[in-house]
């Protein structure tokens, strides 16, 4: 046999001579089957491992073969042999190829190049020729290699038949004398399974409740699974169900067995483009494979899989057609698996409303971004054309189109087409168009379904806004309503205060000053909830700082500036000038007194906050009188002081305490026109306990304790001590009959109380809050 080929015996073996005008780079010498090798140091690699079935036409893994420069002789040879139970096949006549189709033939392929250099031998320099074996040739060099490139050549084993008695791996042998340049050894071309199975598996599934379309893929496991002739496969439907007789129609062409030609609706992924017809009988689809393309009988020679679109099926008793998964059975000549799979959904008619996502926002905020709307159909055609959806927000909430209509100057209807909501997205022919804001405060957005769908449609509401009442607090709710037949309630966001007041509560007494008041804290939900701005406290009326708050920001990044005191000292301002990012931020209010006057009711005192730091302008504008309130008990009040009013007549031991008379042992006497009386009663007069009174025989020192004052008298000295103070009098005490008698005025002073002299009568009037 010469290189141009011809038959050798009943082996088809041939030698491409074909000269690249441009270099042919050389393929990659990567093993993907198991090979090894001796003799030179050349290498036999499997350049892919098919996984095949015992039949005829099969294609084996192509060899590439590499000997190092100056291996091979002129008269060297290499026997090609397959593994016991593997041919060449008969049935493929001889042909001289081109590397553009290997796979039809058996043979080898010298390119003319081997990267970028002249290969070491051309395809004229050698010869195939048979051993008179079916499983084997021979090769032969007709000239010595190069001395300076590489051998490169290509084994291609594209039709070969396998015998049943192959169980394993098939594999090629390179075998010769030892003295011969070309290597030796054996590479594994192909794994041999007893049974292949085809896999079906089906397509993206539209729910339907009436014609439903099916693409299948089916898929051999190895060569020769999807076997030859009438039933390859068949497909049956559950009951309620049949094959649609009007297939033909929708580009699928009838074959005279009154089936549909499949290549008319297929198309091959990979593998062997075999011709096959369907026939659909009612509830069963059957599958009649032809054989390859001028092969009739012949299956694949290797992994093939195939899309088939165009299948319809049609609901044909709807009392037995239920909701959910339709289910068809597989079986047939072939190994199919599985035996079962889902082809279809039956839906009845309807659509269902869904958020997509529940944003936090912040009350007393507008323009605030709530979550997606999703509205998705069960089968098309659900949402009727012409029928309405409405949304309805809950009472303190706007849209953010009707916020804004009615915060212009003037004010604006938000009916006028100037303010609207986006409309649904579109998909599968639904269309779902924004109409109009109506109810009461126009809290109902209007929609309207201006087309519906020729598929199950999911579509979708995006970039919406709020406008959040302050004080409002939990979840916003959307009730879902019209004559679409959607219905249901919506969580479209989280709201939470703009912020939450803390304090320590101290007890304060009305009519007093200089009363130490607690710490205050309004602290953020979320970062950022306190926004550029003032914060202004205000106390209620007849309440007022006494001393200048200490003012700070104990937690989070949230930065403050300027904080000052109002001229009446009833409020305090505290200026917001960077927002917090990272954490929540708190500012602490304390370090101050308060005074209360007698104005204020019995109860707590109550604080409240406002401000731009808090709510919006507009908000406030909105929804006047409203938040941004938010009070907490700041202080809770004690009962007014107990008061006292003790009255005294010059010469009487009887004297009157809020009304009561009681008896003293030792009258008051006027003396150095002063009035002298007991200190006991005088000071118990005016609510002086009888334990704070103590007497000193020694220093002759009476001793009066009230409140945070240390009152002394000494018998005869004109000096009065308070709190270690030395007050100078114009008089000095005396004992009585066992008294010491003080002169009233400087102890009123000494206690702080009220004293007042009557003439008329004689009578001096001491009074007390305390």
């Amino acid at each position: 046999m010469n290189a141009k080929g011809g038959h050798i015996g009943n082996q088809k073996f041939i030698i491409w001579l074909v000269v690249f005008a441009l270099t042919f780079a050389a393929m990659p010498s990567i093993a993907i089957g198991g090979s090894f090798s001796y003799g030179s140091a050349g290498t036999l690699s499997a350049l892919f491992m098919p996984s095949l079935s015992p039949a005829s036409g099969q294609r084996l893994g192509t060899v590439a073969v590499r000997v190092p420069a100056g291996a091979v002789k002129a008269g060297d040879s290499t026997l090609i042999t397959l593994s016991p139970g593997v041919v060449y096949s008969s049935t493929h006549p001889f042909l001289t190829g081109t590397p553009d189709d290997p796979e039809v033939v058996n043979g080898v392929y010298v390119p003319p190049n081997n990267g970028g250099n002249v290969n070491g031998l051309a395809a004229s320099d050698i010869t195939l020729s048979s051993t008179g074996r079916a499983n084997e040739f021979k090769m032969t060099a007709n000239k010595g290699q190069s001395f300076v490139n590489e051998f490169l050549f290509y084994v291609f084993l594209g039709d070969v038949d396998i015998e049943t008695s192959v169980t394993e791996a098939v594999i090629v042998t390179f075998s010769g004398s030892s003295f011969s340049g070309f290597p030796k050894g054996a590479v594994t071309v192909a794994t041999v399974l007893s049974e292949g199975s085809v896999q079906v598996t089906v397509g993206d599934i539209a729910p339907s409740n009436d014609t439903f379309r099916l693409n299948l893929r089916i898929k051999e496991e190895i060569a020769a699974s999807l076997r030859p002739g009438e039933g390859a496969l068949k497909i049956r439907l559950p009951k309620g169900y049949v094959w649609s007789s009007r297939m033909a129609e929708q580009n699928v062409v009838m074959a005279a067995s009154e089936g549909y030609r499949a290549s008319a609706y297929g198309s091959l992924l990979w593998g062997d483009n075999l011709l096959f017809d369907i026939a659909v009988n009612r509830e069963e689809l059957s599958l009649t494979v032809h054989g390859l393309p001028g092969s009739p009988g012949r299956p694949t020679r290797q992994p093939s899989a195939w899309d088939l679109s165009g299948l319809t099926y049609e609901v044909s008793d709807r009392s037995q057609a239920q909701s959910g998964d339709i289910v068809a059975t597989l079986s047939g000549a072939s190994k199919v698996e599985p035996d079962r799979i889902v082809v279809g959904q039956y839906r009845d008619f309807g659509a269902s409303a869904s958020s997509l996502r529940v944003p936090t926002i912040i009350a007393g905020r507008s323009n605030q971004s709530a979550g997606d709307i999703q509205l998705k159909e069960t089968v098309a055609g659900s949402l009727v054309m012409g029928r309405s959806l409405t949304l309805t927000l809950p009472e303190g909430a706007h849209w953010e189109p009707v916020f804004q209509a009615l915060c212009v100057n003037p004010p604006q209807s938000p009916l006028n087409g100037n303010f609207s909501l986006p409309d649904f997205t579109s998909d599968g022919g639904l269309r779902v168009r924004f109409v109009s804001f109506s109810g009461a405060d126009n809290r109902t957005a209007r929609f309207q379904v201006l087309q519906s769908s020729t598929r199950a449609a999911t579509v979708r509401l995006s970039d919406l806004a709020v406008a959040i009442k302050p004080g409002f607090s939990g979840p916003l709710s959307v009730a879902v309503g019209g004559t679409a037949d959607v219905t249901g309630s919506l969580v479209i966001a989280d709201v939470v205060p703009q912020a939450t007041l803390g304090a320590d509560v101290p007890n304060v007494a009305v009519g007093k000053g200089g009363q130490k008041g607690g710490a205050i804290t309004i602290s953020e939900p979320v970062p950022g909830a306190l926004q550029k701005g003032t914060l202004r406290f205000s106390l209620p009326a007849g309440v007022r700082f006494d001393s200048f708050p200490t003012v700070s920001v104990d937690r989070g990044d949230l930065q403050i500036g300027q904080v000052s005191l109002e001229p009446s000292d009833s409020a305090l301002s505290v200026t917001v000038t960077g927002q917090s990012s990272a954490v929540s931020g708190r500012i602490r209010i304390d370090g101050y007194t308060l005074s209360v006057d007698r104005t204020v009711p019995d109860g707590d005192v109550t604080l409240t906050v406002d401000g731009g730091g808090l709510m919006d302008d507009p908000v406030s504008r909105l929804w006047p009188g409203q938040a941004p309130r938010l009070a907490i008990a700041k202080a809770a009040l004690l009962q007014p002081a107990p008061s006292y009013e003790a009255r005294f007549v010059i010469g009487s031991r009887t004297y009157q305490v809020n009304g009561t008379a009681k008896t003293m042992d030792v009258a008051p006497y006027i003396h150095s026109d002063r009035t002298f009386m007991p200190v006991r009663f005088a000071a118990e007069g005016v609510g002086v306990d009888g334990t704070d009174m103590t007497w000193d025989g020694y220093s002759r020192t009476a001793t009066l304790f009230k409140g945070n004052r240390v009152i002394q008298f000494r018998v005869g000295s004109n000096q009065l001590l308070v709190n270690g103070v030395a007050v100078e009098m114009d008089t000095a005490p005396e004992i009585v009959s066992d008294r010491v008698m003080v002169p009233v005025g400087w102890l009123a002073k000494a206690l702080a109380v009220e004293a007042v002299w009557v003439g008329e009568t004689r009578t001096a009037i001491l009074r007390s809050t305390t």
